[in-house]
């Protein structure tokens, strides 16, 4: 793994809030090692984020229109948002 995806699993399992180091340490564990470098930027944007508009976009409570990187956040919605 190289310095940035190394910085970003860092970056992912030191949120601030516990269940977001989870969500995204596992995700960040999971895909990094596999992602292109533009991927790894716009992972690093996600991460931008805050814990709380994070978990409203996954969880479904507010609407993620029009925030990038939007396939990412549809990779996370995909791994932990169960559409029973």
């Amino acid at each position: 793994m190289d310095l940035i995806a190394k910085k970003l699993l860092f970056r992912a399992w030191h949120r601030g809030t516990r269940e977001m180091d989870i969500l995204m340490g596992q995700f960040a564990e999971e895909m990094l090692p596999s992602m292109k470098e533009e991927d790894l930027l716009y992972f690093g944007q996600l991460l931008d984020h805050s814990d709380p508009d994070l978990y409203d976009w996954l969880s479904g409570r507010k609407s993620a229109e029009g925030v990038e990187p939007q396939h990412l956040l549809q990779l996370l919605k995909a791994r932990y948002v169960r559409s029973d």
